[in-house]
């Protein structure tokens, strides 16, 4: 949550770093928590193709989750990829 707070406000660099903590601690996070912050550690990173796999995987195991649903179209918009 942090982390996209201080994306929101245009704090990119610390955002990143504290996506990247969050990944280090989260290790005993429910699997789907985990795959949003690696999601959003992904799509600050600059990475599509990460963020996306993220994603998709969110949304195997919740496919009811809309936010994910709407990241994901955003993610595949942005990286030039087809629905």
């Amino acid at each position: 949550a942090l982390a996209r707070a201080l994306r929101s406000l245009g704090y990119g660099r610390r955002a990143r770093e504290e996506a990247e903590i969050a990944l280090r601690y989260g290790t005993r996070l429910p699997r789907t928590q985990r795959l949003r912050i690696q999601a959003f550690a992904c799509r600050m990173q600059g990475d599509a193709a990460c963020t996306v796999t993220q994603l998709r995987q969110l949304l195997a195991a919740e496919p009811a989750n809309v936010a994910a649903a709407t990241e994901l179209a955003l993610a595949l918009e942005s990286a030039g990829r087809p629905y």
